[in-house]
């Protein structure tokens, strides 16, 4: 079986891969670019740039994609209609990761407000400052390799509702 670290795997980097399309300002962000993988480069109909609040619909997520009532089970679509989720889990990451390692992946898709690191699990729970950067992240970083060979596993976090008692 051939090393992880060894097999080519297409990344987002958008301080060298953001560029002009054919996308207008009002178009979505291409999640082919988002992946990495974007064959149509300057002829894309959609944007290369990494998404902003502006304009956003909450029936779609920043890809054009439309958002359900509910997340699926999986917590892999794109999002819920009902939630506004900023917050996207990471797991599976080896025991050479680091919050910092964490933490300078995912810093290039979006301002982050919290990252909680938990090494003897293997997660982290990343809140984002805007929705679209959290949908952005999630899509960009999924099945991506973080430190020393380690894929990690993307998806969106389980919100959890406050209990009256809290409040």
């Amino acid at each position: 079986m051939p090393n992880v670290s060894s097999i080519p795997v297409p990344r987002c980097r958008p301080e060298l891969h953001e560029g002009k399309t054919r996308g207008g300002s009002g178009s979505d962000v291409c999640l082919f670019f988002a992946r990495g993988a974007c064959h149509l480069g300057h002829k894309c109909n959609r944007r290369h740039r990494l998404p902003t609040e502006d304009g956003l619909d909450v029936q779609f997520d920043c890809f054009g994609r439309q958002r359900e009532a509910t997340e699926g089970p999986d917590q892999n679509g794109p999002g819920s209609v009902l939630l506004e989720n900023r917050t996207i889990f990471v797991g599976d990451f080896g025991v050479d990761c680091t919050e910092d390692t964490l933490w300078q992946e995912f810093e290039v898709f979006g301002e982050i407000v919290q990252l909680r690191f938990l090494p003897q699990k293997s997660i982290a729970f990343v809140q984002y400052n805007w929705r679209s950067s959290a949908e952005f992240a999630k899509e960009a970083m999924s099945q991506q390799v973080v430190g020393e060979g380690s894929v990690v596993s993307v998806r969106w976090a389980k919100v959890m509702k406050r209990c009256k008692c809290l409040s």
